[in-house]
């Protein structure tokens, strides 16, 4: 395995565990919009790195 995928697969499992996080802390926070504000930079987020991935491997 490069040094590169190693980054990559640390950087994954560092996302999976901010999310689990991310999770954990807006389930305990009754507000509805916090939870749509936190869902919706999680998605902005995920959608640029997969962008930026994409466009990078092409």
């Amino acid at each position: 395995m490069s040094t590169l995928q190693k980054i990559g697969n640390i950087l994954l499992m560092l996302l999976g565990i901010v999310l689990v996080l991310g999770g954990i802390v807006s389930a305990k926070i009754d507000s509805p919009r916090f939870q749509s504000y936190l869902g919706d930079k999680v998605v902005s987020y995920l959608s640029k790195s997969c962008e930026l991935k994409l466009n990078w491997e092409m």
